[in-house]
C-alpha cells in the first residue's frame, strides 16, 4: 500500500472488477453466411475478432458480444443455435473450442416477418495468447435455411479480474 508522497507507477495499480475496455471490434451492415443443415456454418461475412492476451493478463475475464444481428429463416418453427468459437491463432472451425458458459442460444426462426435484432453475450477466461473468435450458426431442427441479417457489432471486452 503506498503512503503519502510515494510515487505510484500505472503498472503497479491493479483494480479488480474494473472494465478494461474493448480489445477487438468488427461491424457489418451486410447479411451473413446462410446456414442450411445440421452442420455449423461460420458467418464469414461478419468475420473474426482477433486479440492477444498477454501472460500478465491471463486471469482477466473477457466478454464476447454480438449485438443487432437478426436471423431470417425460410421455414416457420425451424430452430437455430448460435455458437462462438475460438480458433487460437487461426480462423476457427466448427470443431474449435466453444467460449463462455451456456453460450448456445436457440430460438425459433419464422421467416422474414419474424426477423428481430438480438443481443448475445457471454464471458470467459481466454488465457494467454492469440484468440480468433467467430460466430457459427446451426439449424438444430427443421428443413429450411436461415441467413443472419441486419447491421451488427461483434466485439470483445476485457472486463477485469474477478
Amino acid at each position: 500500500m503506498p503512503s503519502a508522497g510515494d510515487i505510484v507507477n500505472a503498472a503497479d495499480v491493479q483494480i479488480p472488477n474494473v472494465s478494461l475496455g474493448t480489445v477487438a471490434w468488427v461491424s457489418t451492415v451486410s447479411n451473413g453466411t446462410t446456414t442450411s443443415s445440421g452442420t455449423e456454418t461460420r458467418d464469414a461475412v461478419l468475420g473474426n475478432l482477433v486479440f492477444v492476451v498477454a501472460a500478465a493478463q491471463a486471469g482477466v475475464r473477457y466478454r464476447i458480444t454480438l449485438a443487432g444481428r437478426g436471423l431470417n429463416g425460410t421455414a416457420a418453427a425451424d430452430r437455430y443455435t448460435l455458437n462462438f468459437r475460438d480458433g487460437g491463432a487461426s480462423t476457427p472451425t466448427a470443431v474449435s473450442p466453444l467460449v463462455g458458459v451456456n453460450f448456445n442460444v436457440t430460438f425459433a426462426a419464422t421467416g422474414s416477418p419474424g426477423v428481430a435484432a438480438n443481443y448475445w453475450g457471454s464471458t470467459f477466461f481466454p488465457g494467454a495468447g492469440t484468440h480468433t473468435i467467430s460466430a457459427f450458426w446451426i439449424r438444430t431442427s427443421g428443413t429450411g435455411t436461415a441467413t443472419p441479417t441486419g447491421a451488427c457489432e461483434f466485439y470483445a471486452e476485457a472486463m477485469g479480474v474477478v
